[in-house]
């Protein structure tokens, strides 16, 4: 941008005037129609005749009295030895968990079927702007087995007004998939991240392990999965920490109209000041009546966290904490036109305090229109569910 050149510290510095003006944010909307209009005049020729436009999105929600917009777009061409596609989503308001970006990837598939390509993508919000770029490379055309390689880089820097600490960000990984048989099924995943701040001492270097396992006999599958994850920060060794988590999810089939599943997560984490947490989670579900129309998932939950802090040896402090919670979800569908209803009834207990919920999502299909409208005030049974009111329209070309 504008005769960018590196700065001391290797910080990225352009023009001052320009970059002042992208900071303010009133060359935002020219980047991004300048970008668009790049990747369609590269691509003009071999789109000519078969451009693709994906599906337009809209999406209106209120939740803890914020009203949001979304509108995102995706663009895309593929043939049989390279692919490419162009996304934009646009928040407002936006913030650090809601940024909107660009984003266009290209690919292309070599002699010996590995696939190669990169991926850039430009997000911001109020306080910064964001560029990114990935490289990767992935074998998937194979019967027993696939490897993906792949490595992120990030940059963070601050607009005008803001005191954020500005960083790079690099991430390296690898993946490999093995099926020896139909029903085994084998995922090993090892990732390294790195994050240097230019003037914050938060700087960390982190190793990420997945090891995962699916198999099924009859009417019974299992899943076992394996996470370790380090953290070393140099200038901070109270920050260190190590954590994994063993999980296990089971599901028996009984019949046509009736299936059970179990899933158990136990998740253990300690920090370098002697910090220690134990977390297990356990999930029941059965489906009762399970059919095509209509399906009924009885739930139940339970979370139990422990902690401690450990100095030389004995223990110091010591905590626990429960959480319960029951529900039934409902799952309604209208064959005719697919039209599914989703509703949620649920308890939750928390330190003898009960809290009681309903979640309903409706989902239309309209010709070339999905229509989704969201009542979750309270969220879902999981806590991990979307809270708020929304309507979300899609339109597909």
């Amino acid at each position: 941008m504008g005769g960018m050149e590196r700065g001391r510290g290797g910080k990225m510095r352009g023009d001052s005037k320009l970059c002042g003006l992208v900071k303010e944010g009133f060359l935002r909307p020219v980047l991004i129609i300048g970008i668009v209009l790049v990747n369609l005049f590269c691509f003009a020729e071999t789109t000519r005749a078969e451009f693709i436009c994906g599906p337009f999105e809209v999406k209106l929600k209120m939740n803890e009295g914020e009203f949001l917009e979304k509108y995102s777009l995706a663009t895309g061409y593929k043939t049989k030895s390279w692919r490419w596609n162009l996304n934009a989503v646009l928040y407002e308001p936006m913030a650090y968990d809601r940024q909107s970006y660009l984003k266009s990837l290209v690919k292309f598939k070599t002699d010996t079927n590995w696939w190669l390509g990169g991926e850039g993508r430009y997000s911001f919000e109020p306080a910064c702007d964001y560029w990114r770029l990935r490289l990767f490379s992935e074998k998937r055309n194979t019967k027993s087995w696939s490897a993906n390689l792949w490595n992120n880089m990030e940059w963070r820097r601050t607009n005008s007004g803001y005191t954020l600490a500005e960083y790079a960000y690099y991430e390296y990984g690898g993946r490999v998939r093995w099926t020896p048989w139909k029903k085994l099924k084998l995922k090993s995943e090892l990732t390294k991240r790195v994050k240097d701040y230019d003037t914050s001492p938060n700087s960390w270097t982190k190793y990420d392990l997945l090891v995962e396992g699916k198999t099924g006999y009859g009417r019974h599958n299992l899943e076992i999965t394996y996470k370790e994850t380090t953290g070393k920060y140099p200038d901070n060794a109270w920050g260190n920490y190590l954590s994994n988590t063993l999980g296990a999810d089971w599901v028996w089939d009984l019949s046509d109209f009736a299936r059970i599943r179990v899933d158990h997560r136990r998740l253990f984490k300690k920090w370098g000041d002697g910090k220690r947490r134990i977390e297990r989670n356990y999930l029941g579900v059965l489906e009762y009546p399970r059919g095509r129309d209509l399906t009924l998932g009885w739930m139940v939950g339970h979370k139990a966290t422990s902690g401690q802090l450990v100095l030389i040896d004995e223990v110091k402090e010591e905590d626990m904490e429960a959480h319960t919670r029951i529900g039934l979800r409902i799952n309604k569908v209208f064959s005719a036109a697919q039209h599914r209803v989703t509703v949620e009834l649920f308890e939750r207990e928390k330190k003898e305090e009960t809290v009681a919920g309903v979640m309903a999502i409706l989902r239309l299909n309209c010709g070339a229109f999905r229509w989704e409208c969201g009542l979750a005030p309270w969220g879902g049974f999981n806590y991990s569910a979307e809270k708020g009111y929304w309507i979300k329209v899609r339109y597909y070309f």
